[in-house]
């Protein structure tokens, strides 16, 4: 987190993260869409990643929970990805993941992905969209929910559950959280951050925003029950390939608005308690992408996962991310950026802070703000 500039890592284990979003405006454009993006696709997706824990092991896997638009019919659907960080060619493996969805490839890795019917929305659109991480036995789980609030409606009641994923594991499991922390990188290389993102819908895509004016909020439920929001957030996010070109976060009366303008790679903010308008949830506000993550005990022992047990490749969708930034920067994955992968079976590695955010700018200038790095197989499992 930065504090008065001084920069410092932190570490928050959470069995739960919620994104909170209002949408009161939104129009995208993509000149040039991947295959199986739309030309109007946009997304929203909350990223994080989580750590399992067994008697011998520790695997690590990257959560998506994803709302993808289609702008010009104002069409939308839910995603759910997991992908495999536990080393840099680490996969999902069928035989070992069950949920809804199934085992798709995308390049020389496999995620999965499961996709909701397409339904019609209207703005002002209220959304919450948590993640929930649990385990028994030698079973690791992750579930994927969404409560909605169409026309200005207020966002009441509970969220539904649409997808829950089983990831079995060679040895009895004896944690499953998810883990921020800005101590170490994950096994790929990637981070362990949680983000909240605006991009385009799929598979690496960069949308132009025509028109965007929404408030992004996070909550986490902490291991020991407490309520807690991110303690540091960044206008950009790092573990999504999916980008937006023009889309800033400031943070007004408390709460994170996303609108127009150009991206500010080194404001940082403080969440405070609010209640985001059309909602009755309390959330942590945050508006894209969280840069400093936590870390937790149980994770100092990180070890490589082959690609026989489960494996996740990570996709990315959205371009804002969840801890504070509006547009994100996109961030090397197995799947379709390749950064080497380092697994970590003891100590925690001191985080490289200033090479960090030099790198950061200098990619995301050199290649308009973002690199996209990995690509979804399926235009309805955005990553």
């Amino acid at each position: 987190m930065n504090s008065s500039g001084v920069v410092s890592a932190y570490t928050e284990k959470a069995t739960s993260v919620t994104g909170t979003a209002l949408i009161s405006s939104m129009q995208s454009t993509v000149s040039n869409p991947p295959q199986g993006s739309s030309p109007y696709g946009a997304g929203l997706q909350l990223n994080v990643v989580m750590q399992v824990n067994t008697t011998s092991s520790s695997y690590v896997y990257w959560l998506q929970n994803t709302v993808t638009f289609y702008t010009n019919n104002d069409t939308f659907y839910y995603v759910s990805n997991v992908w495999n960080y536990s080393s840099s060619s680490a996969s999902m493996n069928a035989n070992y993941t069950a949920g809804q969805g199934s085992v798709s490839q995308s390049g020389n890795q496999s995620f999965y992905g499961y996709s909701t019917n397409e339904e019609g929305y209207t703005l002002p659109l209220a959304l919450d969209i948590p993640i929930n991480v649990s385990y028994s036995g030698d079973a690791a789980r992750a579930s994927f929910s969404y409560l909605q609030a169409q026309g200005g409606a207020p966002l009441t009641g509970t969220p539904s559950q649409y997808d829950e994923v089983t990831i079995t594991e060679p040895q009895p499991v004896q944690s499953a959280v998810i883990l921020i922390t800005g101590n170490a990188y994950a096994p790929n290389n990637d981070y362990f951050d949680s983000e909240l993102d605006f991009g385009g819908d799929a598979n690496g895509a960069n949308a132009t925003y025509t028109s965007m004016h929404a408030v992004l909020n996070m909550s986490y439920l902490l291991t020991d029950g407490q309520s807690a929001l991110p303690r540091s957030v960044y206008e950009f996010g790092s573990d999504t390939a999916e980008a937006a070109t023009n889309l800033q976060t400031n943070q007004v009366n408390g709460e994170f608005v996303v609108s127009l303008g150009a991206l500010n790679f080194s404001t940082s903010y403080v969440p405070t308690t609010e209640t985001v308008s059309n909602t009755t949830t309390t959330v942590a506000a945050t508006t894209t992408t969280t840069s400093s993550a936590t870390s937790t005990p149980a994770a100092s022992s990180v070890t490589s996962l082959t690609s026989s047990t489960s494996a996740n490749s990570t996709t990315a969708s959205t371009s804002s991310a969840t801890t504070t930034a509006v547009t994100t920067t996109s961030s090397p994955s197995p799947s379709t950026t390749s950064t080497a992968s380092s697994t970590s079976s003891g100590g925690i590695p001191e985080f490289p802070y200033a090479p960090l955010a030099t790198f950061l700018l200098v990619a995301a200038l050199a290649a308009s703000y973002f690199v996209a790095r990995r690509r979804l197989s399926s235009p309805s499992l955005p990553a």
